[in-house]
């Protein structure tokens, strides 16, 4: 999605816009799922991969990347895929996340 954020994308460019926030296993098939779920409805969905292409194969690798991730950066990636959201056109731009997306939404949102 941006030069600098690996994620995946899915939906028209331009639509309005949601920010899927991973859980802790990573960018998951299921979260990729989810997204075209939401794409099929109109919107484009964006996942910034918060852990740059690794996901977690058992609980305990998972905790341990979830441990390990700096949560003030991830607020940071998560306004920058707004910001590119809307320079791809997107004039509204929602945010949802899954366990620990729950609470990275939190922050993305009151970042924005």
């Amino acid at each position: 999605p941006s030069n600098s954020i690996p994620g995946y994308a899915a939906g028209p460019a331009g639509a309005p816009a949601v920010i899927m926030v991973q859980e802790w296993w990573g960018v998951t098939d299921q979260i990729a799922e989810h997204a075209g779920r939401v794409a099929k409805k109109g919107f484009r969905v964006l996942v910034p991969d918060l852990y740059k292409g690794k996901v977690g194969v058992d609980a305990e690798e998972a905790s341990h990347m979830m441990s390990n991730l700096d949560f003030a950066a991830a607020v940071e990636e998560i306004t920058h895929a707004a910001k590119y959201l809307k320079s791809e056109g997107s004039r509204k731009v929602g945010i949802t996340g899954f366990c620990m997306g729950g609470a990275l939404s939190l922050g993305g949102a009151a970042a924005s």
